[in-house]
């Protein structure tokens, strides 16, 4: 049985926080969660941006990763925010 996103983002979050001494471990939630495809929907649903967040301060490849991490995820958001402007302004009566 396939997994949805949201419960491998739900996952690997969970495993982040019952092992945050773990650096391997850590590290490779964090690529995993690299590399899915997570919305804007999974962040506010799961809370793990804040979960990545806190890891940013520590100290080498950890924090290097979650820094990198959030900034994908800072670059969707107002790409998404952008394109919902976008289509907000798009929709509106044209005046003359």
């Amino acid at each position: 049985m396939a997994s949805s996103v949201l419960d491998l983002v739900k996952h690997y979050q969970h495993a982040i926080e019952k092992h945050p001494n773990d650096e391997n471990k850590v590290l490779r939630c964090i690529d995993k969660l690299f590399n899915l495809a997570v919305t804007v929907q999974h962040l506010q649903e799961t809370g793990v941006g804040r979960t990545v967040n806190a890891l940013r301060k520590e100290p080498g490849e950890v924090g290097q990763a979650a820094r990198s991490l959030v900034y994908k995820w800072k670059l969707m958001v107002a790409a998404e925010e952008s394109d919902t402007e976008t289509d907000t302004n798009n929709d509106s009566e044209p005046t003359f």
